[in-house]
């Protein structure tokens, strides 16, 4: 299988092996806290592997045992007091965050982000883009930013996106704190679990199990859903479903099925026919 070519990421640490992507947030010293730099770096790695098939799973956290604080307050102080502040500048310091979330979007591995300790603010927003979130129960989130007279906004689609609009806006204006148990019964997360190694393998497991063509053609169909008319929608799922099944990967897993032999992309995983 080919190596992913990635850029150069001061602020991540990547590594690869076998399809699997590990991306690590890399600010301990700071939480982990989203700067500028970071937020570009994190762009050019989505955006090198987004349509790449030797990427089939992208695992996501941080670095010194915490997810992510959110956005860096130093550098928000630094732009907004400086005698020069550039409102233009701020507009697309904030877009940057909805360019990553729309790189994400687009990314044809499955995104698993794992969350340690806490996800606050913007590393909150982050870890709902994923295809699948893991925490533990202890772990903390919240939406702080209008604590400080700010607003969650490139966050606040991504959030509303996972457990709705009623509750994102209750969550915002209320900065309410809360466990990884409630984000579980909210929707924010998909897994809780004191073993988030041990859940990681399992999901990394079954991910494996299913045909990456198959999973890049679902995560975008199902990234459509809302965006036009209901006959519109289903002529749509109709042509992604025969690209699909006409497709050599299908065959291949049909074949596999009906013979009661492995899966032809479903290396390092214990699967059954």
């Amino acid at each position: 299988m080919a190596t992913p070519i990635l850029p150069e990421t001061p602020t991540l640490l990547t590594s690869f092996d076998d399809g699997l992507l590990r991306v690590t947030l890399n600010r301990p010293e700071r939480r982990n806290a989203m700067s500028d730099e970071m937020l570009v770096d994190l762009q050019a790695v989505m955006g090198a592997v987004r349509d790449d098939p030797a990427v089939r799973i992208v695992v996501l956290r941080g670095a010194g045992g915490i997810f992510s604080a959110g956005g860096d307050l130093k550098n928000f102080r630094t732009m907004a007091g400086s005698q020069e502040a550039d409102r233009a500048a701020v507009v697309r310091m904030n877009r940057r965050f909805g360019d990553l979330i729309e790189i994400v979007d687009d990314l044809r591995a499955v995104l698993v982000s794992v969350i340690d300790r806490a996800a606050l603010a913007g590393g909150m927003g982050l870890a709902a883009s994923s295809d699948v979130v893991i925490t533990e129960p202890t772990a903390r989130f919240s939406l702080t930013e209008t604590t400080l007279g700010l607003v969650p906004a490139q966050i606040a689609p991504v959030i509303a996106r996972r457990i709705g609009v009623v509750t994102t806006r209750r969550l915002a204006v209320t900065a309410a704190r809360f466990d990884g148990i409630e984000a579980g019964r909210l929707g924010l997360v998909d897994i809780v679990t004191e073993d988030l190694d041990g859940a990681l393998d399992s999901v990394i497991a079954d991910v494996r199990l299913c045909g990456p063509d198959a999973n890049a053609f679902t995560k975008r169909l199902i990234n459509q859903i809302g965006t036009m008319p209901s006959a519109e929608m289903f002529d749509r799922c109709a042509e992604v479903f025969a690209d699909a099944m006409l497709g050599e990967e299908a065959a291949a897993g049909i074949d596999s099925f009906l013979k009661k032999t492995p899966r032809p992309w479903a290396s390092g995983s214990d699967g059954d026919a």
